[in-house]
């Protein structure tokens, strides 16, 4: 017979009508069904079970004693020699639902690393789920590595990198060989949230050996660990058809985004090194780079913000010029936007964006601040210039790593509220 694992995020206690009736459809499918025992989602799941009036459900356990079993089904026990309440103890109980079962059919809020490791552990067992995408009001299938990116597409920046501090999602990711699965018409999994209940703590980043101390140490930190979170974050594409809609729009602006998390990723890295070597003006290049892609992130925000105010061959005309944009490469082609216009517009939203991207320019260009002053200092007492690297080591090196952070933390804002209005836009817009 089969068997479906059924979970969700701990932070989900009311089942949207969707996933109802898809458990409504197992139930009287009369599969085997097994659940979990905490609170939040699992909870709901047993709820709606026993609504259901299903009789074929086995609620897991880890120890003697389920924490909730609304209906009186059979517990299955596992035991776990872990510490008690520690992530590993209660993963336990979801590994052995994993194996136990033959789909799933998950509830995620985009963000818990519980939900998203039976969905791993699944592909891993060659098995199938569905995820009802909580935000997008959607199912998402992951039968494989590809639907598997898809569904990661729904996770902010902020999430990846929590989910890459506490379960190495990266690493778990690489373990997944790439095998499609059989769709079949039922598919669904789902584990419980405790996990993140029971977080350790993070690990933080390390300083590189070379790393001597400095006056702007904590700024560097800090951008090291942004960049590091952009590069847990990376897309490695885009499903179109997943989407669902007729449109262009949608996959226009994402495509934009997407390429601009790469870039911007890029440029974090490089940046950090060049502080760490000292080396001002190619830092300094780098950050204003870095700038430029939040202030064009946020654009793209306006334009989606102000959607309903443009007729769609406008909407598409704006998001084609930041798609295909360029100012010298075809005659024919879509002109691109003027970067200083998204610095423009941006400082409109966040006042003193402008001057502090005008004032990276200034180490950008062969101005004195960018020459001069960067490399020779006047010894007037012996009528001498002298010349080096880091002469004014602290005022410099302090200027731009504050940029530097305030730039990637900027981008990610961006970034992040785009994924927050998208699922309103789509749902605006024809389906396929």
């Amino acid at each position: 017979m089969t068997t479906v694992f059924i979970a969700g995020s701990i932070s989900i206690n009311r089942l949207h009508r969707k996933v109802q009736e898809r458990i409504g459809k197992i139930v009287s499918s009369e599969l085997d069904v097994v659940v979990g025992d905490a609170d939040g989602a699992d909870t709901s799941i047993q709820k709606c079970l026993r609504d259901f009036q299903a009789e074929k459900v086995t609620v897991y356990c880890t120890g003697d004693l389920p924490r909730n079993n609304v209906a009186d089904w059979p517990v299955h026990n596992v035991y776990s020699k872990a510490k008690a309440g520690s992530r590993a103890y209660f993963t336990a109980k979801d590994l052995e639902m994993a194996r136990k079962s033959d789909y799933g059919l998950m509830i995620w809020d985009c963000k818990s690393t519980g939900t998203l490791s039976n969905v791993i552990e699944l592909l891993r067992e060659k098995k199938k789920s569905v995820v009802f995408v909580n935000k997008n009001s959607d199912f998402v299938n992951v039968s494989d590595k590809s639907g598997l990116n898809q569904l990661l597409t729904f996770m902010s920046v902020q999430a990846r990198a929590k989910a890459e501090e506490k379960v190495n999602l990266s690493s778990m990711i690489a373990g997944i060989s790439q095998v499609q699965l059989p769709l079949v018409e039922i598919e669904h999994s789902s584990s419980s949230e405790e996990a993140e209940q029971a977080h350790d703590g993070v690990r933080s980043l390390p300083i590189p050996d070379h790393t001597a101390p400095k006056p702007w140490v904590e700024d560097l930190v800090e951008a090291r660990r942004l960049a590091a979170s952009l590069s847990a974050s990376l897309p490695d594409k885009i499903e179109i058809a997943a989407i669902g809609v007729r449109s262009k729009a949608p996959f226009q602006l994402i495509s934009v985004r997407e390429g601009l998390i790469w870039r911007t990723e890029e440029l974090a890295r490089s940046a950090c090194d060049a502080l760490e070597r000292e080396d001002f003006t190619v830092a300094a290049l780098l950050i204003r780079g870095i700038a430029e892609s939040a202030a064009m992130t946020w654009y793209l925000l306006e334009i989606l913000e102000n959607r309903n105010g443009y007729t769609p061959s406008e909407l598409n005309d704006k998001l084609m010029r930041m798609f295909a944009g360029s100012k010298n490469s075809w005659a024919d082609g879509p002109e691109a936007i003027s970067v200083l216009t998204f610095v423009e517009r941006l400082n409109r939203k966040l006042p003193g964006f402008q001057a502090a991207y005008n004032s990276l320019s200034e180490y950008a260009h062969p101005n004195w601040l960018g020459v001069s002053g960067l490399y020779s200092k006047i010894d007037r007492e012996n009528f001498t210039v002298h010349y080096g690297r880091g002469l004014r080591f602290a005022t410099t090196g302090h200027q731009l790593a504050h940029a530097l952070v305030g730039g990637l933390l900027t981008f990610e804002d961006g970034y992040n509220k785009i994924s927050h209005a998208m699922p309103a836009f789509i749902d605006e817009l024809e389906k396929l």
